[in-house]
């Protein structure tokens, strides 16, 4: 009996110890593990505790200083993230400005047959609005008399361009009826937010240019017919 009182008594001891151990030791250890997890997942403002042996708690000191140097990073990154953003949507604004108020026809249109923004000077030359031509369909449609065709098929393939492209001379149809004549070149813009590519395109009007050309050779024509005359005639 003393024998099996003696081993019962050694086996109690030894699940003391082993529990004693396992909350002096391995406890602290998984408690750092599980705070590991947590800072993984983006919650740097958790810390370790001090607990355990001496080199468990140097362990716990050593790793809180690395979650405040990863904290502080972290925040710095923030910080400039946020920096830059507010500078970008700046320049974005300052860009939209800039183009609104233009006096040169520029448009801004994306690969879905958006029309995103039209320049006052696109109104002032054209006569249409962006209410007018919400799309490149409506555009084509009022200015070339057609939402599809030659004309669409060549704007569509201006989103595969990758640096700025002479379009020529197109002959454009103005809201009040008139024809006007547009030298347009077409500039990509890269993709926005939602990974749709962008192109802006710019016109000058030369029609009154194109007009007082064709003026000049009429009269030239006259001049060498009348010269032509007096020749004969003497």
């Amino acid at each position: 009996i003393s024998l099996i009182l003696l081993s019962i008594l050694m086996i109690l001891v030894a699940l003391g110890i082993s529990s004693w151990f396992t909350n002096w030791l391995v406890s602290p250890l998984e408690k750092i593990s599980a705070v590991t997890k947590i800072i993984q997942v983006g919650d740097y403002s958790i810390r370790a505790q001090h607990e355990g042996p001496s080199e468990i708690r140097q362990l716990a000191t050593t790793f809180n200083e690395m979650a405040d140097s990863i904290q502080a990073s972290y925040a710095q990154l923030e910080q400039k993230i946020d920096i830059r953003t507010a500078e970008l949507r700046k320049s974005e604004a300052q860009f939209k400005r800039a183009v609104i108020h233009s006096p040169i026809p520029i448009m801004i249109h994306d690969e879905d047959d958006n029309i995103l923004q039209i320049s006052k000077g696109w109104t002032e030359h054209s006569g249409y609005t962006l209410k007018d031509i919400p799309t490149m369909s409506d555009w084509t449609e009022k200015a070339y008399g057609s939402s599809t065709g030659r004309e669409k098929e060549y704007i569509n393939k201006l989103f595969e361009i990758d640096e700025t492209v002479e379009e020529g001379e197109w002959t454009i149809t103005a809201k009040d009826g008139s024809k006007r004549i547009w030298d347009f070149k077409t500039t990509p813009l890269g993709k926005n937010a939602r990974g749709r590519r962008l192109v802006q395109s710019m016109a000058i009007d030369i029609t009154e240019r194109k007009h007082a050309e064709e003026e000049k050779q009429q009269i030239e024509v006259h001049l060498r017919q009348q010269q032509k005359l007096e020749s004969i005639g003497t």
